[in-house]
């Protein structure tokens, strides 16, 4: 009794693309023929072609991995290419937030309605408590004021600091530091690390969130015994009081917050 072994499928590692039944139909018809007919030598004329047939399945099977193969190639290095040209897309952005960064932290331009949030947020804290830049906690505090509000209120971090009789930086004598801060940074270098401290603070803040519930602020100076405290300061609910560098005013951090 002959036993002829055929490769399955498994043993190929392929899926179903062809069947191999009907590849070999012909040959296995002709072996039951010859079978049934009784002739020894039809019967291995049947058998030679059976093996015939199922080493052409075999190359045919073969043939179709290595095309799949060369396919799936192809597929790999498009998306390869795809990655990597989305990858450059990706650098030239940080290449150029990174240059703007450079530019907003040696060399701050005058003020735009289209800069980044974090330099119209550096622009206040610096316009207003610049001295202070050797104690980041209150610059942090002021940061923490417009982010805030911001969230709290529903407005855009200009918004906030726009918002009427807010801020007194933008109606004092310290708006020339708010709106042309390079008249000062490129000038006294004092200044340029007030400023690259305030913007280091606002960027953290802004990208990580407040760490303090602040949304006002108000400086108490100690020496000055005719200041007037304002009476929202008794509405609102203390955060911090800290006080300044040089000892002779005392920040009251409050917030609106619940």
């Amino acid at each position: 009794m002959v036993k002829i072994m055929l490769p399955n499928r498994e043993e190929l590692g392929l899926e179903n693309k062809i069947d191999r039944r009907e590849f070999v139909a012909d040959a296995l018809w002709g072996l039951t023929a010859a079978f049934m007919g009784g002739s020894a030598y039809a019967y291995r004329i049947e058998i030679g072609n059976l093996k015939r047939a199922d080493e052409e399945y075999v190359g045919i099977e073969r043939q179709l991995l290595e095309l799949e193969n060369e396919k799936n190639a192809k597929k790999l290095r498009e998306e390869v290419e795809r990655i990597r040209v989305e990858q450059e897309k990706i650098q030239r952005k940080i290449d150029e937030k990174n240059r703007q960064r450079n530019i907003y932290l040696t060399n701050p331009p005058e003020y735009s309605a289209d800069e980044p949030d974090e330099v119209s947020v550096t622009r206040l804290v610096y316009s207003e408590t610049r001295s202070e830049y050797k104690k980041p906690v209150i610059l942090k505090h002021k940061a923490c004021s417009v982010v805030n509000r911001s969230k709290e209120r529903g407005l855009g971090i200009k918004d906030v600091i726009f918002e009427d009789m807010q801020y007194k930086a933008l109606r004092d004598g310290n708006s020339p530091y708010f709106y042309s801060p390079s008249n000062f940074t490129s000038v006294s270098e004092i200044d340029l690390e007030a400023w690259q401290k305030c913007y280091e603070i606002a960027e953290s803040i802004l990208k990580e969130g407040a760490p303090y519930k602040t949304t006002h602020t108000f400086l108490e100076k100690l020496e000055d015994k005719n200041q007037s405290i304002p009476n929202w300061v008794n509405t609102l609910t203390p955060v911090a009081n800290i006080k300044t560098v040089d000892g002779k005013g005392l920040y009251h951090f409050l917030t609106e917050l619940a």
